[in-house]
């Protein structure tokens, strides 16, 4: 199993983050995003402030989702206008533990929400999720720990 099943619950502050936001058809998501996650690290690793990167699922549809590779900022006053922006909101969250290879990730986006959160009876807040990349992960070798942030109610 990808992930482990029991998460912990937080309570995140409001983040305003800057980056790269794409959209991805489910076909290509797992070469889309890697590629995106390579030109996000070429833009913005002399513009980071901060250790820690976000990936977010900004929305979802039938056929594709929106992502983004991102960096937190005080504020988007000052931000291009040609980087993509979002505003997470300040939210409860159920937080699970990635702990395998970066290319295992989808499989425990998919445990997740098809299997943990229904059994745990954690329902979805319908704000952005969230994968936080922290000082644990090693994006040379794509091994590490990620943290998997799930809004719910």
């Amino acid at each position: 199993m990808p992930v482990k099943s029991e998460p912990r619950i937080e309570y995140g502050n409001e983040m305003f983050l800057i980056g790269i936001r794409q959209k991805h058809s489910f076909a290509v998501l797992s070469t889309g995003i890697p590629k995106q996650w390579v030109a996000f690290k070429i833009e913005f690793e002399e513009a980071r402030i901060s250790l820690v990167t976000y990936g977010v699922v900004c929305g979802v549809s039938q056929n594709e989702m929106e992502y983004m590779c991102g960096v937190e900022v005080p504020s988007l006053q000052s931000a291009p206008a040609n980087v993509g922006k979002i505003i997470v909101p300040k939210q409860k969250y159920a937080v699970f533990l990635h702990q395998w290879h970066i290319s295992e990730i989808g499989a425990s986006w998919d445990n997740i929400l098809h299997h943990i959160m229904p059994a745990l009876k954690l329902e979805d807040a319908h704000t952005p999720s969230f994968e936080r990349y922290d000082q644990r992960y090693d994006a040379m070798s794509g091994n590490g720990e990620v943290e998997i942030w799930c809004p719910v109610k």
